[in-house]
């Protein structure tokens, strides 16, 4: 149900997107990672760590196996010795096919196994003419160890653990779409910026120069302010060409991290997102959140669990071991099969063995204090890596909560920029201010614009990357999931 409303979400942005023809950011996310490759990819990871773990559980269903060798024909000759111990060679010809079914089903706490079995087995001598058959109608059996090594247990525990990495790693996948669509949406918003901007000069640049040339044939300026004048209308058309080159680019690279849209040429229109300025992140909870959610500390409880399989490897493995089997089951033979099947005799078993290593050098003790040295090692480990993560998780909470004040501080500058701008342009139509002073409120306009666009940038870009490191999202107070 969720993946139906999952892609009608989907199909329903994109139509909203194109009906309108403007993109914003947070629409730019929702499609990369619902139709960007880098999401499929972890998909495709998450959905691997699920089926390891069913492979896991897999082994522990009943399982059900035919072996078989039909035919199973044997021509050769044999040293046969004699009542004087002398050797004859007779020549051997016999079939001796076997048909083998056994059922077990093996129990993961106990390490516990427990079988049926059943069995034909036909011989047939080809020179004598003599067929006998060999049957086991059926057979129970139990197989269990004591102080054994018990592997699918360990592994059981890594694949579960491994899926919770998958998990979170899907999780920070997203995040990560998210920061990195961000960067290419303001990449692109930064170059649709400068081509407005370069329109914009290069329109009141005809429009001064125009008057400019009045004025000259007027003689109210000088030939060389003319001149300058032309320059500056010459320098605002090459930077609109350039600008609409960087918008293209900008709009190819933002198309491909949204996989969307890659068979057009039309530019996508995007705005610059706002902000929530009464948003405050406190840096301490951030660095405790990103550590109890980040992959980095599963992966830190895998290495140690990791470490403890090796421990008890290196102790059963090479310590003491007992074994229990027993079976009961019925056995017959006859020349025909139901000779064989109609007076069966009972088999049995009961078999305890144990081995227990008496001098081994200190092998065994030298192993375990490997792996120990490993495990502890392991834990100082994960100790310094929490200290120095959460650190840097401080740090970067510190730098967005100041970009924050910043992006409203550029915002206000550059309003004030661009009332500026307006009141110099009309005051140099009125012929009341110098062209100096007029270029030099264009370019503190142009200035407080990129400025205000980059700060916004890297506010946005820090921001989806506390939420890539903590998994949390901030406005909400949700931890994020899938």
């Amino acid at each position: 149900m969720r993946l139906i409303m999952q892609i009608l979400c989907f199909c329903f942005l994109s139509a909203y997107i194109y009906a309108q023809g403007t993109l914003s950011l947070a629409q730019a996310i929702t499609l990369a990672q619902h139709k960007g490759i880098v999401a499929a990819q972890g998909q495709k990871t998450a959905a691997v760590a699920d089926l390891n773990l069913e492979l896991v559980y897999a082994q522990l269903k009943p399982q059900v196996r035919m072996d078989a060798q039909i035919p199973n024909i044997y021509r050769s000759s044999a040293a046969i010795t004699q009542p004087d111990g002398s050797i004859q060679f007779q020549p051997i010809s016999q079939d001796n096919s076997i048909i083998n079914i056994r059922g077990s089903k093996r129990f993961l706490s106990s390490n516990t196994s427990v079988y049926a079995q059943m069995s034909n087995q036909r011989f047939h001598d080809f020179h004598q003419g003599f067929t006998s058959y060999n049957v086991i109608p059926i057979t129970l059996g139990i197989e269990q160890g004591v102080h054994q090594f018990n592997s699918l247990k360990w592994d059981e525990k890594i694949a579960k653990l491994d899926r919770k990495i998958a998990n979170i790693e899907l999780n920070v996948n997203r995040e990560k779409i998210a920061a990195e669509v961000t960067q290419a949406y303001f990449e692109l918003l930064r170059a649709q910026v400068n081509r407005e901007i370069a329109q914009s000069n290069k329109a009141n640049n005809e429009i001064l120069y125009e008057l400019a040339e009045e004025r000259y044939r007027l003689g109210k300026i000088s030939k060389s302010e003319l001149l300058q004048l032309q320059l500056g209308l010459n320098s605002a058309v090459q930077s609109e060409l350039s600008a609409y080159r960087s918008v293209l680019e900008a709009n190819a690279n933002l198309k491909t991290e949204l996989n969307h849209e890659l068979s057009s040429d039309e530019i996508i229109q995007v705005s610059p997102p706002t902000i929530d300025e009464s948003l405050y992140i406190n840096g301490l909870q951030a660095a405790e959140l990103a550590w109890l959610h980040r992959p980095e500390a599963k992966e830190m409880e895998k290495l140690l669990l990791q470490a403890q399989r090796a421990i008890d490897l290196a102790d059963k493995s090479n310590g003491w071991q007992a074994s229990f089997r027993a079976n009961l089951g019925y056995v017959g033979s006859g020349i025909n099969l139901s000779n064989a099947y109609s007076d069966p005799q009972i088999e049995a078993l009961i078999q305890i063995g144990i081995s227990i290593p008496i001098v081994d050098g200190g092998f065994r003790r030298k192993s375990i204090e490997i792996a120990k040295l490993e495990s502890d090692f392991i834990k100082r480990q994960n100790d310094y890596d929490e200290a120095v993560f959460k650190q840097k998780i401080r740090q970067l909470v510190e730098q967005i909560n100041q970009l924050q004040n910043e992006v409203q501080l550029a915002h206000t500058s550059y309003s004030i920029a661009r009332e500026r701008y307006n009141i110099v342009n009309q005051r140099f139509v009125l012929n009341d201010i110098s062209i100096t002073d007029l270029t030099l409120a264009f370019s503190e306009r142009d200035q407080a614009w990129r400025n205000y666009i980059d700060i916004l940038q890297a506010y946005w870009v820090n921001y989806y990357i506390i939420r890539q490191l903590t998994l949390f999202d901030f406005t909400t107070d949700n931890t994020i999931n899938q």
